[in-house]
């Protein structure tokens, strides 16, 4: 039987409709079920080899296999092989330290291997937008007005003030540090969040890949368009990473990386796993735009669908 899964189509027919009709950017969109998809989404070839050995073989021609099982695979070896760690800002809030005085100070966080890498801390941050509720639901354990959280590698802040936009829309926090918190455990019921340099970190682009198609069984429908994802790449242009950003993709402006696609991943941490674009990055740079980067997988299963569980059949198994 064929390698048929959920939430993709593999007939060459249908993947010609999507290319010819510009659903999809090429047969390599990181979105397709193609090896060159594949490949530019940074699946290692390492997760593909033990996703087969999990499907088997089967005589059934109605199997169906799991999407998240290949998911979970890719992250499983991700996890394995991945040593670069980032500090990656996707939807940025600007913070103000207001009790900071003086010039910005360097901290030194270890880095692949024995290195370490540089994160400079100032007055003014930005965290993530997704990180602080002006008014929070029940189990939101980040930032509100009133509360503390603590910056990775850095210190503990506490949010003094929110300040508004003129449409009322949060635009701004004014948070103080705590200057005895650098290097101490988070005191408890403190989370621990991801933050950037409000000047000095470097912009990058970032493509959150994800399903094709809604629907578990597309085809199942009159039309198999029908089913597809309208959210299935959402582009984030405002993105700041760590100044080291620049070093893990160094020799892209020239055009004379030596590495290919697979040795250019990252863990943006708290947020996934991602590889550079590297064609993309090399025509943004020469442009004077930012890298670009491809999510190829969430840090952990995200997907909600109504009616996915079940959608197996025959020798699916489903990921974690």
């Amino acid at each position: 039987a064929r390698l048929d899964m959920t939430h993709i189509v593999v007939s060459k027919r249908k993947l010609k409709r999507l290319v010819e009709g510009g659903l999809v950017e090429s047969w390599n969109d990181p979105r397709m079920p193609t090896l060159s998809g594949m490949r530019r989404r940074g699946y290692p070839p390492e997760a593909l080899r033990r996703f087969c050995e999990l499907v088997g073989v089967t005589k059934r021609p109605d199997s169906v296999i799991e999407f998240n099982l290949l998911e979970s695979c890719v992250r499983d070896a991700l996890q394995a092989s991945v040593k670069a760690k980032l500090l990656c800002v996707l939807k940025p809030l600007r913070v103000v330290v207001t009790n900071w005085e003086g010039p910005d100070e360097v901290l030194e966080v270890p880095a692949e291997g024995s290195d370490l890498r540089q994160l400079p801390f100032g007055r003014e941050l930005l965290i993530d937008s997704e990180d602080f509720m002006e008014v929070p639901t029940k189990g939101f354990k980040r930032l509100v007005p009133g509360g503390t959280v603590k910056l990775r590698f850095g210190y503990t802040l506490t949010c003094d003030e929110v300040v508004h936009d003129e449409n009322g829309e949060v635009s701004e926090l004014r948070c103080s540090y705590d200057p005895e918190s650098l290097g101490k455990r988070p005191p408890k019921k403190v989370a621990v969040v991801h933050w950037a340099h409000a000047e000095k970190s470097v912009p990058v682009n970032v493509r959150l890949y994800d399903r094709l198609f809604a629907d578990s069984r597309p085809e199942d429908r009159d039309d198999f368009l029908e089913a597809l994802n309208q959210e299935s790449l959402t582009l984030v242009e405002s993105a700041r990473c760590e100044p080291s950003v620049a070093e893990f993709c160094s020799g892209l402006d020239g055009g004379s990386a030596t590495g290919s696609t697979g040795e250019r991943r990252a863990q943006f941490e708290r947020v996934g796993y991602f590889v550079v674009d590297e064609e993309a990055s090399r025509v943004s740079l020469s442009n004077g735009g930012p890298l670009v980067f491809n999510r190829t997988v969430t840090l952990n299963e995200s997907w909600q669908s109504a009616g996915a569980a079940g959608a197996s059949r025959g020798s699916g198994r489903g990921g974690r």
